[in-house]
């Protein structure tokens, strides 16, 4: 049974920036909110890079950021560590239909990485994925090594043969490709059950609501930004994953936004596609040891939407 991987946590910072601390890592679906700010869409906040959402979630926890870009995996993660800080979802930003991938060199089948090593991300995530795809042919888990490590470090892992396959996402996945590796299972095939997702801390959610709103608003614009100057957009959004406009083109075409508030307001509403999301991510989690069954849930609110 894989077990919950934890870090020690460095001392609280406290911020005293007025503006609101928005985490960006690698994965193009994080890429609006980067433009957003980059364009003066969302005057009151700042982009804190960082390399995956392992970090993401370390950095929250050690309050180093406000607002965060994550999988609903890693949402539950945090509410399991710190109950008292679970974020509030307030935003959809994609679902992952084909972006997140189980690839390996040499290896043909699912069914092939039985007693193999598996690499995965440092949080829940990577382990709920290769769950996932293990339960498609009959596996579980168990039947695998894991080998913990940052996703950027996953290409060339794979490419040393320090492990047998990786669970990974644009861009990393593109540089994997880059060198032979291939996609043997993908989101795809379990749709509706990857959700990224913008989330805020209780206490900032209960005092900064004008500044979220704008957040929310300046993600908005991006997208219709966009629609109206595709290249310029398209070109930002390429150069900051470290991609190819064809591969960015390709990469997209794993990724499904929603971009009416109509659609917003239905997937978060009470009851809805989120919460079920939250719920049935919450019931995996705890089967495969990553957070005990008395989780907190997280909080879903549509308040914020324009």
């Amino acid at each position: 049974m894989a077990a919950a991987i934890s870090f020690p946590l460095a001392s609280c910072a406290i911020n005293h920036d007025p503006k609101l601390r928005i985490s960006h890592s690698e994965w193009p679906g994080y890429e609006y909110l980067n433009f957003a700010v980059s364009k003066g869409f969302v005057p009151n906040s700042s982009i804190v890079p960082l390399k995956d959402q392992s970090e993401v979630v370390r950095a929250y926890l050690r309050e180093e950021i406000d607002v965060v870009q994550l999988t609903t995996v890693d949402i539950v993660d945090i509410c399991s560590r710190q109950p008292d800080r679970c974020p509030v979802v307030v935003l959809v930003l994609n679902e992952s239909l084909g972006g997140d991938q189980v690839m390996t060199l040499h290896l043909n089948h699912l069914r092939d990485l039985s007693d193999k090593r598996i690499g995965v991300a440092t949080s829940g995530f990577g382990p709920f994925v290769l769950e996932k795809a293990m339960q498609s042919v009959d596996l579980s888990i168990d039947d695998v090594s894991i080998v913990p490590m940052l996703v950027s470090e996953m290409p060339r892992e794979l490419s040393v043969g320090n492990v047998d396959a990786v669970v990974v996402y644009p861009p990393n996945s593109e540089k994997a490709r880059s060198f032979g590796a291939k996609t043997i299972f993908d989101s795809s095939k379990i749709p509706g059950q990857i959700l990224d997702v913008l989330a805020v801390s209780p206490s900032v959610y209960a005092s900064r609501k004008k500044d979220l709103t704008e957040i929310i608003s300046g993600w908005f614009k991006a997208h219709n930004y966009q629609i109206n100057n595709g290249s310029e957009a398209f070109a930002s959004i390429a150069s900051s994953q470290g991609l190819t406009s064809d591969e960015l083109t390709e990469v997209l075409k794993g990724l499904v936004f929603h971009i009416t508030g109509e659609d917003q307001r239905d997937l978060l509403r009470v009851g809805g596609p989120v919460v079920e999301n939250l719920e049935a991510v919450q019931k995996v989690m705890v089967q495969l040891n990553l957070v005990p069954p008395q989780v907190s849930s997280p909080r879903v609110s549509s308040d914020l939407l324009p």
